[in-house]
């Protein structure tokens, strides 16, 4: 129960009497010197008693239950203030009774002024969606908020890190940063600090290597780097889809050259993982025909974007569409049974299924 329905519940059905109670011990403290401002804060007789008791501006028992003498008269515009603030506080609670969203929402909503009078997820969902696009509209270019997708399937007001796992939120339970909307994450540090955790862990086997074909991996940034899990796959290409990825590496210039050096080709497809993102035909086709090159030849190819999930699963459902003939839906399964968190962006998804309808999968797969 909040602290809201705490207080206007006070008394059961004798709440008229608890109230005269509750402003006639707050003037009684006020005349003995506490703050008016700080009882104000305060919710409920014994609330005050309590406060009065610790701060010695009453004795135990020195207290009477009632007014000593006739009781002052009301003050007008004092009664017709909390006429007011009871009115607000009915009002509340009868908002929170109506609406489908927990405690937690209605607190983070009640604190943000472009969100005031929303009761429902509903309205929640839609309004966060409005607020969070003129802010991914005017992200920067090649910045770190085009290095993520916030899906928005957590509808949560304001991104509040859990303190051991920084890339997943706290508030009506424990979420990816990529499931809130734009609006909620407020800083540029806090996705700084996601990305570095959302790349790390090793790739996923997606092919295996079979039949004198090499294999096909998916994964994050960090797999770059890993030059021992690189040699033990026999990777001799990588499809690097992401724009920007000296966001998530260091000298990632350096790195780059290092792979090459040691015959690994580095294929780059500087993509955004963005609504506004093309998925040019002529890279995509590149790409696809470079990795069937690569596992025809017996080698291992890796395809990476910044935290494997958006990019590189487009890329990788696309090879499996081209290569067995398969439906894109049909192919983004197979690569879920492998990679969970595998999910091309929705804008992606809809640009892989054009290609689909106009038949160039079909036509890689008759030289595949």
């Amino acid at each position: 129960m909040s602290g809201l329905e705490r207080t206007l519940s006070a008394g059961g059905t004798d709440r008229t009497s608890e109230a005269k109670k509750f402003m006639w011990l707050k003037k009684f403290l006020v005349s003995r010197g506490a703050d008016q401002k700080v009882l104000d804060r305060l919710n409920g007789a014994k609330a005050l008693r309590k406060y009065g008791l610790e701060n010695g501006y009453l004795q135990t028992g020195d207290e009477p239950d009632e007014p000593a003498g006739p009781e002052e008269p009301e003050d007008p515009e004092q009664l017709a203030r909390e006429q007011e603030i009871a009115a607000k506080m009915q009002a509340d609670l009868a908002r929170i009774a109506a609406s489908d969203l927990s405690s937690a929402y209605l607190e983070e909503i009640a604190a943000d002024p472009n969100l005031q009078g929303i009761t429902t997820k509903a309205a929640l969902h839609a309004r966060l969606r409005e607020l969070s696009a003129p802010l991914t509209a005017q992200d920067p270019d090649g910045s770190v908020w085009k290095q993520l997708t916030f899906s928005g399937a957590h509808p949560y007001p304001r991104f509040r890190a859990h303190n051991i796992w920084r890339h997943k939120g706290i508030g009506a339970g424990i979420k990816s940063i990529t499931e809130y909307y734009r609006y909620a994450i407020k800083d540029e540090a806090t996705v700084r600090f996601a990305m570095e955790l959302l790349s790390a862990g090793a790739p996923s086997e997606i092919l295996a290597a079979a039949n004198g074909l090499g294999g096909v991996f998916h994964g994050g940034s960090k797999c770059l780097t890993d030059r021992k899990e690189l040699a033990k796959n026999d990777i001799k290409l990588i499809v690097q889809t992401a724009y920007g990825m000296d966001f998530c590496i260091r000298n990632y210039k350096g790195v780059k050259q290092g792979l090459e050096e040691s015959g690994i080709q580095v294929l780059e497809l500087n993509w955004q993982d963005a609504e506004e993102q093309v998925l040019v035909e002529d890279q995509l086709v590149g790409a696809l025909e470079a990795m069937e090159m690569t596992r025809t030849a017996g080698h291992g190819v890796l395809v990476n974007c910044m935290q494997g999930k958006s990019r590189s699963a487009s890329v990788v459902v696309a090879y499996i569409a081209a290569k067995d003939n398969m439906k894109i839906d049909k192919a983004l399964a197979l690569v879920k049974r492998q990679r969970q968190t595998a999910q091309p962006n929705n804008s992606f998804m809809a640009q892989l299924k054009e290609y689909e309808k106009a038949g160039l999968f079909k036509r890689l797969n008759s030289h595949f």
